[in-house]
């Protein structure tokens, strides 16, 4: 059974059913191969590949169903791609090691992930993880991973559910990337009964394109073939990092010839070896869907609620056009996305909200993912895993420590973070800058503690003012806290100059080893701020009214964003009413009410702050967009009301990015 182009010719519809699969758009060849079974490597003849380009190009030139783009590339009409520039690419490279071959009955014992914008790392993450087994001889022989290295370390349940969280839903890239999801998606759905629906871009499907001489791309013929070094081969940080830097020179060679954007890279780079043929004869959702769940559905913007046989919830989605997107799913082949692995089989009901914009769509789709859990929805599940750091200032000592529980106890509390690495980062970073004490010795205010002491390495090498010997007062080791209170608070540039200075100084006296320190941890300071803003400096910035349409013509959706927050959310039937100043006035006025942030972010909030705060960096100088500053009450109504009135409040039918289940895919 076809996709759903009941119009197409069978030929056509193989072509529909591939660009259904991939989800985006691709080369003609990768077509050819498909739709026609001809072969285009290098030893077809230039006539005879310009031949079947040519049969191909009149076959879907023909039907309104396809579109050409400017790279050469084929699409789907209905998509609208989004055209993002390479240097602004946002992937993650992953790579991990396991116990053996098969992702059924194997496990994973070592993932490593590089969060990247364009060329540059901008986070990692890194974990063992303890199988609760002995690792095979042959294993720790070709890893060097031992079962004593990972005894102690996170269980897979812990491992993978802070994975996910880090992995969101970012384009995966990894070398024979089939085999590290293959193993992860298992770990996912075996622990937390979730399902790992990244998109996904392997090296070796690209570098077969790229470099057509290259016979055998195994990571280490790829490095040599792109002049690059090796290090820590199968550990899973020493490859992920070397595939990142292939994958970046593959994206430089593509650059050459002509490829511009993330789009016509991943046609380029086509789909995995084999899964097209793989998908084409499993048949398509209309298999599973009952036919009238997409009846009737609004062609407006929303989410909607997939439930199971006993009215369970199972799945939370938005949609720019609801009907369109659930019509979707009727065309994709089975068996291609791990998210439609179980979820179209057990899906039989399903329910819409209709909104009148993005960001509600967004808002509204967070909030029903936290209330209801939904089986087959996976980052925003694991909201309460959220780690904070603490300091607790009530101690004559205090201590830097990560923390996932949030008490009325006088300490302080900055985050919270989206990942335990983060955290850990964080922590790290502190204990290298500042001489504060690591030990979880109970020390009383004049230093005495129980047992004998004893100083520890740290208090030798000048890392700790040691507090546990006597050797510095309350008032002096408060002082050093201050300036990490103040760090954490958000003041990083302050302590970056002064990281910097430092350097310099211990180069100039040639204590060359310390400005070497000082210079990895300055190196890691810079990629913890580009990826990782403290929560606390969006809840300080992010006071303002979005405007947005309402769901009803005429109408419109006032948000009140406070601290960062959803503080309020008002509808104005008709923006033209001559009552619409008084609601609005009275709006702004318990708005600014709110003058004082609350002390901490709570763990429940973070990703609702996270999607505000994306979403002000993509419309932020939208005139929809007012922020609250010091001018006059009436001001402000004058201008909310405006946008209200204007006519920029209706959607841009091209703007389809966000048209995607970026929380979960």
């Amino acid at each position: 059974m076809h996709s759903d182009a009941p119009s197409l010719g069978a030929l056509a519809a193989r072509a529909h059913d591939l660009l259904s699969a991939a989800g985006h758009p691709l080369a003609p060849d990768s077509l050819i191969e498909h739709v026609f079974g001809i072969g285009m490597g290098k030893e077809r003849k230039a006539g005879a590949a310009e031949f079947w380009r040519g049969q191909l190009g009149r076959l879907l030139a023909d039907s309104i169903v396809f579109t050409q783009h400017r790279d050469g590339s084929w699409g789907l009409t209905s998509w609208g791609v989004e055209e993002v520039p390479l240097d602004r690419m946002e992937y993650l490279v992953v790579d991990c090691e396991t116990t053996g071959l098969n992702p059924h009955v194997n496990q994973v014992i070592e993932i490593a992930a590089l969060r990247c914008v364009g060329p540059l790392v901008v986070d990692r993450f890194e974990t063992l993880i303890d199988p609760q087994r002995a690792i095979p001889r042959g294993i720790w022989q070709l890893t060097g991973i031992s079962t004593e290295m990972v005894r102690g370390a996170p269980l897979a349940p812990e491992a993978i559910a802070e994975f996910l969280v880090f992995a969101g839903s970012w384009l995966l890239v990894g070398h024979n990337v089939r085999f590290d999801l293959g193993f992860l998606g298992a770990e996912a759905l075996r622990h937390h009964d979730a399902r790992l629906a990244n998109p996904s871009v392997c090296t070796i499907r690209l570098a077969s394109r790229l470099l057509p001489n290259l016979r055998r791309p195994n990571l280490d013929n790829l490095a040599r073939a792109l002049d690059l070094r090796t290090q820590d081969r199968h550990r899973a940080m020493g490859d992920a990092m070397v595939t990142q830097q292939a994958f970046w020179r593959l994206v430089d060679l593509a650059r050459e010839r002509g490829v511009t954007t993330q789009g016509s890279l991943l046609a380029l780079s086509g789909p995995a070896a084999g899964s097209a043929r793989a998908v084409a004869g499993q048949g398509t959702g209309r298999l599973l869907l009952d036919p009238a769940l997409r009846r009737g559905l609004p062609e407006k913007p929303g989410i909607y609620l997939m439930r199971d046989e006993r009215g369970s919830i199972i799945y939370v989605g938005k949609a720019k056009n609801l009907k369109a997107r659930i019509a979707s799913y009727y065309s994709h082949p089975l068996g291609y996305r791990r998210k439609m692995d179980g979820l179209l089989e057990s899906v039989r009901e399903l329910e819409t909200v209709v909104v009148g914009s993005e960001l509600e769509a967004l808002i509204l789709e967070s909030r029903k993912i936290k209330e209801h859990l939904p089986q087959f929805n996976v980052q925003q599940r694991y909201y309460r895993h959220y780690p904070f750091i603490k300091v607790d200032v009530t101690s004559p000592f205090p201590r830097v420590v990560a923390t996932r529980e949030v008490k009325d106890d006088g300490a302080r509390y900055f985050g919270p973070y989206r990942g335990k690495r983060a955290v850990d980062t964080v922590v790290d970073l502190v204990h290298r800058l500042y001489p504060v004490r690591s030990c979880t010795r109970v020390i009383a205010a004049d230093g005495k503690h129980r047992g004998q002491p004893s100083a520890c390495l740290r208090f030798h090498v000048g890392r700790c003012l040691g507090p546990c010997m006597g050797a510095v007062t309350p008032p002096v080791y408060g002082e050093v806290i201050s300036e990490v209170l103040t760090f954490l608070g958000g003041s990083q540039d302050a302590m970056l100059a002064r990281v910097e200075l430092e350097m310099r100084r211990s180069a100039d006296r040639l204590d060359f080893e310390r400005s070497a320190r000082l210079r990895d941890a300055l190196r890691q300071a810079r990629q913890l701020m580009m990826s990782q803003q403290l929560l606390t400096g969006a809840v300080e910035q992010n006071n303002l009214v979005i405007v947005c349409p309402g769901v009803e013509e005429g109408a419109a959706e006032l948000f009140g964003i406070r601290h960062g927050r959803l503080f309020e959310q008002i509808t104005i039937a008709n923006a033209h009413d001559e009552a619409v100043p008084g609601a609005v006035a009275d709006f702004l006025k318990r708005l600014r009410a709110a003058a004082s942030a609350p002390p901490v972010v709570n763990q429940e909030e973070v990703d609702a702050i996270i999607i505000i705060g994306r979403w002000l960096a993509r419309y932020g100088d939208s005139p929809r967009v007012i922020r609250l500053d010091d001018e006059p009450i009436c001001q402000a109504v004058e201008r909310v009301v405006a946008a209200a009135r204007s006519s920029f409040l209706t959607l841009d039918p091209d703007d389809t990015a966000w048209d995607e289940e970026t929380s979960d895919e």
